[in-house]
């Protein structure tokens, strides 16, 4: 059964460069935009207008259909690695319903995919709060490279 959530993202350019940041994951598009709300007004994110937040719906297989989304734990696989510039580049592979799950995606990405073979140890999987109001209570600084 697929369930379906909501990220709230953060995007500018910078430069050559594009800066994302994930601002959360929640369980309706009314609580991301409240996110949004709550984090625009704050230094950095106040520089920029409400064109550069996003709100990306996707979904989540689940075995049971009974999962409660709002009690739900989701995991994600992920890596961050640098290039040839060190200049480090973050990318979420995919979100799923069970760390077994994750796992398996990690040991695909280890033996099928080009950035898993070249950085396995890289390959992170992070367990996801849901409805997390609490993280980037701050803002940022752009920083130049």
């Amino acid at each position: 059964m697929i369930k379906f959530f909501f990220l709230a993202e953060f995007e500018y350019s910078n430069g050559d460069e594009t800066e994302r940041f994930d601002l959360g994951i929640f369980t309706s598009k009314s609580k991301a935009e409240e996110k949004i709300n709550i984090i625009k007004n704050k230094p950095g994110f106040n520089n920029y207008d409400q064109s550069f937040f996003k709100i990306i719906k996707f979904g989540v297989n689940f075995d049971r259909n009974e999962v409660n989304k709002e009690k739900a734990t989701l995991f994600s696989v992920w890596v961050e690695y640098p290039d040839e510039k060190n200049l480090f580049y973050y990318v979420i592979f995919d979100y799923f319903s069970s760390y077994q799950k994750a796992k398996a995606k990690v040991n695909f990405l280890k033996n099928h995919s080009r950035i898993g073979k070249k950085h396995p140890e890289k390959l992170k999987i992070s367990k996801i709060n849901i409805n997390d109001f609490s993280s980037w209570l701050g803002g940022f600084e752009k920083y130049s490279f």
